[in-house]
């Protein structure tokens, strides 16, 4: 009997700790998706040095936290969204605004399609 209720316990917390990752991953991915749509907000209005403020300040949040999303993320997700944030800062330094909104635009996609893959859906399992 004891040896059930410690199965019991170990699932109970694998499935709490499954959940609470997913929760940590949408809040993430979620807040830095907001700013790069503050980014683009800014630079619509011209304010170019503010939008490569916050763009630079995104990367640095997003670089900080590369580990604990390397636990939870495919790999090459991780790498197509590194080189996102890496094209997009090139077209903010090359002043190429067109080509900057197309790359912040599906870095922003990129990012809330993460939780959208690890969701614990019929889907993603099958």
């Amino acid at each position: 009997m004891r040896r059930l209720i410690v199965a019991i316990l170990l699932l109970a917390v694998m499935i709490f700790g499954c959940f609470a990752s997913y929760n940590r991953l949408d809040l993430l991915t979620q807040e830095l998706a907001g700013h790069v749509l503050e980014s683009d907000a800014l630079l619509q209005t011209g304010d170019r040095a503010g939008a490569d403020a916050i763009l630079q300040e995104t990367y640095h949040l997003w670089s900080d936290h590369r580990s604990m999303l390397g636990a939870l993320v495919r790999h090459n997700e991780l790498d197509d969204i590194e080189n996102l944030f890496l094209r997009t800062m090139q077209a903010m330094d090359n002043h190429d605004n067109n080509e900057y909104f197309l790359q912040s635009r599906e870095l922003y996609g990129m990012l809330l399609h993460i939780p959208e893959m690890e969701l614990p859906s019929i889907e993603n399992i099958f």
